[in-house]
């Protein structure tokens, strides 16, 4: 029974220092939390249509608009530290909703938002691109 616990012990301690939980936390791309880098119109190629593009625009005030998308509409957003929320509400369903979107920002530039939602898979990740 004693061997049997010092094993357990073991083995917890051994998976508590896990390495790999640190080396996540250092692979996150620093974020400046700079609102004003986001403001604009962020776009995609839409699946099976790539001559047709969706995304979404934030304004200054913190106001949103979805683009050519027909039951997601986008009202307001907001920013905090690496993750962006993006509100607003259904149309044209079955069931008319309200919600909010999770974003992890995994990375930005003039041109490019590369966001995953919070809960995905790893490797889901979705590139926008800025509209000049």
């Amino acid at each position: 029974m004693k061997t049997l616990l010092a094993s357990a012990m073991t083995i917890l301690v051994i998976v508590s220092c896990d390495s790999s939980s640190i080396k996540k936390a250092s692979e996150k791309i620093p974020y400046k939390n700079n609102s004003q880098e986001l403001v604009g119109k962020w776009v995609q190629p839409i699946p099976g249509q790539e001559s047709q593009l969706q995304g979404f625009e934030l304004k200054t005030g913190n106001s949103a608009e979805s683009i050519n998308t027909n039951t997601i509409k986008y009202e307001k957003w907001k920013l905090s530290k690496d993750t962006l929320f993006l509100s607003g509400h259904t149309e044209g369903v079955a069931e008319q909703s309200s919600f909010t979107d999770t974003l992890l920002i995994k990375n930005i530039s003039d041109s490019e938002l590369v966001i995953s939602y919070k809960g995905s898979s790893a490797g889901d990740e979705q590139t926008y691109h800025k509209e000049k």
